[in-house]
């Protein structure tokens, strides 16, 4: 197996850690569990430096340059909050969040199930 094949393999066996540590930060919101998100938020964030390094170290992406782009998009997203721009309107259909988040209450039902 060649390096980038090495590389997939290793991100792949990971990703399923990432998941739960995604879970485990919605478990601890859903209980209002402040301490415990703390920590989950910590260890989900060490989900995406092991990505990044994986990542960085063929040359993919570097830590730096994943942080830049959640910067670019969150400005993109919200210029009203995070750039120059003034908000105009900030009320939006229901329908259009109903859709973008249809996918993650799946998700989560899913995951409720299994417990």
């Amino acid at each position: 197996m060649d390096a980038h094949g090495i590389l997939n393999k290793h991100m792949r066996s990971i990703a399923p850690y990432t998941i739960e540590e995604a879970y485990e930060v919605s478990d601890a919101i859903d209980q209002g569990n402040w301490q415990e998100l703390e920590g989950e938020l910590g260890d989900l964030l060490l989900q995406v430096i092991y990505f990044t390094q994986i990542g960085s170290e063929d040359g993919h992406f570097s830590f730096e340059s994943v942080v830049k782009n959640v910067s670019d998009k969150m400005v993109r997203r919200h210029p009203h909050v995070f750039g120059e721009k003034k908000a105009v309107q900030v009320n939006r259909p229901t329908n259009y969040r109903l859709g973008r988040n249809k996918g993650a209450r799946a998700v989560k039902k899913t995951r409720h199930q299994k417990h």
